[in-house]
């Protein structure tokens, strides 16, 4: 059995092929046979296009907007946590001392 090889197309490349689609020129096992990439990653790209056709495939490491905003959130709310951690010990600490 031997292995494919890999079939690199730029973000342009696919949205056409994508377009194409949705327009009904071509056909998905077309667009597998012109471009040899597999069926199942041709609907992954309608998939991800339906899904947010305004930022279709960011690529090259890009991540969505709304993926930077959460990531700073996560951030923050992380670092949050461990400032309650040492209030906390710091709290049971003055608690346990005479004052």
């Amino acid at each position: 059995m031997s292995r494919r090889e890999s079939v690199i197309l730029s973000r342009e490349e696919k949205l056409a092929y994508v377009e194409q689609i949705l327009l009904k020129k071509m056909t998905v096992p077309e667009v597998v046979e012109k471009t040899g990439v597999h069926e199942s990653t041709v609907y992954e790209w309608l998939r991800k296009y339906r899904d947010n056709p305004g930022d279709f495939m960011p690529g090259s490491g890009n991540s969505h907007k709304d993926d930077t905003g959460s990531r700073a959130l996560e951030k923050r709310v992380k670092e949050l946590e461990r400032e309650n951690e040492f209030l906390k010990k710091v709290a049971a600490y003055f608690a346990k001392s005479p004052v």
